[in-house]
């Protein structure tokens, strides 16, 4: 499971982790859960360490053929009741 993907501060170790651990499951068909606020596009920039789009490029090639998308379009409940001026 992998919460809030994305929100991290990149770093060139952190972008190896994460790619080491969704190629590993993608190539032994295992599942993973990933949520995120970002689009595809918003995540590949975010992940881009020295502006190196390749592995972060191929993160979201995999997730895409090995997730199914579901969008959540509801209100944040943690604003229920709160003035947000």
């Amino acid at each position: 499971m992998l919460d809030d993907f994305g929100k991290e501060n990149m770093t060139e170790w952190k972008l190896g982790v994460i790619y080491d651990i969704i190629n590993a499951r993608y190539e032994n068909l295992m599942p993973i859960l990933v949520t995120t606020n970002y689009s595809d596009e918003e995540l590949i920039s975010r992940m881009a360490v020295n502006g190196d789009r390749k592995t972060s490029e191929a993160i979201i090639s995999r997730l895409h053929e090995s997730c199914y998308l579901v969008e959540m379009n509801g209100k944040d409940f943690r604003f229920s009741g709160m003035n947000m001026n």
